[in-house]
């Protein structure tokens, strides 16, 4: 059998299991090795019926003393069978499975795989097989694979078995690479990945197959790099008198890691292909004045400088920022919205997606620079769009939490990357809470003696904007009806604005502003304000239904406030559904102000998406980027270069493209 060969070359699959199959993504043999497992439970040690204990998973081995069949009031069928070992006795109950009456037979010694319920041990079993049997589910570590309706782990843990013991898996790696790095052939990865014997054959298992990954991605980095290297640009050499002059006109002064980043900028700008940095660093820890630095130097050099957004309102805010920082050097930005189209335009473009029109591509000729801000908010296409032109611009990044597209990249080693680690010296970490429903009231009050000793104003977030039906109608995870709540009911006597993306841009525009003027002292907003909002006395955010948002949406909400000098404050209210799973993540960003260690966190649970590709979730097909780690990643990296350079015909290498279009 071979891993092309179709999934119906199993023994056992038809036409309506490989139905149920393809829904997997399982169509070939292949794939359906591939298809690896989700969790594993160790049943290798039996336990005894005396040691049983409520609410907990077993393996028992025991002789079955006997069966019956009983009938419910419903109609139904209950099957019970009486088991013993030397400890004691025990009663399994099935429903609607009279077969098992005659696949369990009375002095049968069986494998019992199941949970106990409560103190009553209401026990509900899960699997079984004869203890003279090779065990696959039972007695042994057990694989439990993703499921579809229709399919059982039990029959797709036996498919996968006989597909293992059937196929042909021709080592795709060279003998010299698989003894240097000390990994498991490719036959013995897929058994152990599948079946472990014990935790150390998992572990070698998981290990080849990251080792797989990373160095496919490696191959098509190496390329990439050389493709990238090769691609046209215009150096910008820095004017070091230009630079002091504008460090000299800075109100501030700059942090370590800012001036740190900027010479690096400074150095990826003057080399002959463009530099591709991420800068990194929480909100309000001072990214946008490497930009603005780097576009001085850019303008000083005849070129022009784009700085693109994902927003009309960020947009704004930019050439704000822009314009006060570069008004010295006689300076304007000119801004492009889908909405404004002016006639002239300056060396500094700043704007959202419209600056990608066909409109102003005859003007982009002469770009040397292009800035992208929080690029969580782009997708692929949009940010490859400078790539293959005829000179590619320099490209800086900034984000405040990366994708998890960016983090793969960067552990793998495309990006070059500065954090800025270091507040300002008057900056103070937002303090995050997870509250629960129980203090709400406690919470309202405490906000209104906020507002009333210390003038703060509050952003409350919501992630609908309307009821969503009978069972929204009265909870607080629409704006309209929080807002209808906090004005009438919580806090009758403050003001309190209502802003969402159905409003007309005018009519956002002048609620922004009333709050910008302090006419307001609650905001109740939808995610408009994730970015591009600066309102220095708002030190307050409440976000309510909280599970409903990503990590990274999170820490760029809770972004918008404690932007001056005061303490800010983000407090995070779960609904009633969220499970135990979300209130964990959850407290990840309580306990968290890194963006870094939350967009890895995100890597960990979002998987990287498709690296090359558009997708922005999902992982590789091995399912297997929570072990990646720097240290395997090097290796694979060694082990692409020595098969570029020693095995230059070998199919990983010839088969690989380079993607050009490889972009944060």
């Amino acid at each position: 059998m071979l891993t092309s060969d179709p999934v119906t070359t199993i023994p056992g699959i038809g036409p309506s299991y490989q139905k149920l199959l393809e829904k997997l993504g399982a169509v070939t043999v292949g794939d359906l090795l591939n298809h690896f497992p989700r969790k594993y439970l160790d049943f290798s040690q039996p336990t005894n019926i005396s040691s049983l204990r409520p609410y907990s998973t077993f393996c028992l081995r025991a002789t079955v003393v006997s069966g019956t069949s009983l009938r419910t009031r419903a109609g139904k069928t209950m099957q019970k069978i009486v088991i013993r070992d030397h400890t004691g006795t025990l009663t399994l109950t099935w429903f609607n499975q009279p077969f098992i009456l005659s696949t369990l037979k009375p002095d049968q010694e069986f494998f019992f795989v199941g949970t106990t319920k409560d103190s009553t041990y209401f026990v509900t079993p899960l699997l079984q097989e004869p203890a003279t049997a090779q065990t696959l589910h039972t007695n042994r570590i057990v694989p439990f694979h993703p499921l579809t309706g229709g399919l059982s782990g039990k029959w797709l843990r036996h498919k996968i078995h006989l597909a293992l013991a059937s196929t042909n898996l021709p080592e795709v790696l060279p003998p010299s690479i698989i003894s240097q790095y000390r990994l498991a052939s490719l036959g013995t990865a897929y058994s152990h990945i599948h079946f472990p014997q014990n935790p150390s054959d998992l572990h070698i298992a998981q290990t080849r197959f990251a080792f797989d990954d990373l160095l496919t991605l490696h191959l098509q980095l190496q390329k990439t790099k050389r493709a990238w290297q090769q691609l046209p640009t215009l150096p910008i050499l820095t004017d070091t008198k230009l630079h002091q002059q504008f460090l000299d006109s800075l109100p501030f002064s700059l942090t370590p890691d800012q001036s740190k980043t900027i010479s690096a900028v400074h150095t990826d700008l003057a080399e002959n292909f463009p530099a591709n940095r991420l800068i990194q660093g929480d909100v309000g820890s001072g990214k946008t004045i490497i930009a603005v630095a780097a576009a001085l130097q850019a303008i000083n050099a005849g070129l022009r400088v784009l700085v693109l957004a994902p927003t009309q309102i960020l947009a704004s805010q930019h050439c704000q920022t822009f314009s006060r920082f570069l008004s010295p050097f006689s300076i304007t930005p000119t801004l492009i919205t889908s909405g404004a189209f002016p006639k002239s335009l300056s060396p500094l473009l700043i704007g959202t997606h419209a600056l990608l029109l066909p409109k102003y591509q005859t003007d982009l000729s002469s770009v040397g620079l292009v800035v992208l801000d929080e690029q969580q908010r782009f997708g692929v296409l949009q940010r490859n769009f400078f790539v293959s032109k005829t000179h590619t611009p320099h490209h800086l990044t900034l984000s405040a939490t990366p994708i998890p597209r960016t983090i793969a990249l960067s552990l793998v080693g495309h990006l070059d990357i500065s954090n800025i680690k270091t507040l300002p010296a008057q900056k103070k970490p937002i303090k995050t809470w997870l509250v629960p429903e129980a203090k709400r009231a406690a919470a309202y009050t405490w906000i209104g003696q906020e507002i009333h000793q210390h003038h703060v104003q509050v952003f409350f977030v919501c992630p609908a904007i309307d009821p969503q039906g009978e069972a929204d109608a009265g909870s607080t995870r629409s704006a309209t009806r929080l807002h209808q709540l906090l004005q009438k009911t919580v806090f009758p006597r403050l003001r309190v604005g209502l802003l969402h993306g159905r409003l007309k841009k005018a009519d956002q525009q002048a609620v922004i502003q009333d709050y910008q003027e302090k006419r307001l002292d609650i905001l109740v907003s939808t995610t408009v304000i994730e970015v591009g909002i600066d309102i220095k006395n708002a030190n307050i955010m409440v976000i309510e239904s909280a599970e409903h948002f990503g990590l990274s949406q999170l820490h760029q909400l809770r972004g918008r406030v404690g932007r001056g000098v005061e303490q800010g404050y983000c407090l995070l209210f779960a609904s009633g559904h969220a499970d135990g799973d979300q209130i964990s993540r959850l407290k990840h960003l309580e306990n968290s102000t890194d963006g870094f260690a939350l967009a890895r966190l995100d890597l960990k649970l979002r998987g990287a998406g498709s690296l090359f590709g558009t997708h922005q979730s999902g992982h590789l097909h091995t399912h297997l980027t929570e072990f990646w780690s720097r240290s395997l990643s090097k290796k694979a990296q060694s082990a692409a270069v020595d098969l570029m350079s020693h095995h230059p015909t070998h199919p990983l290498v010839v088969n690989i493209p380079p993607s050009i279009n490889l972009q944060t």
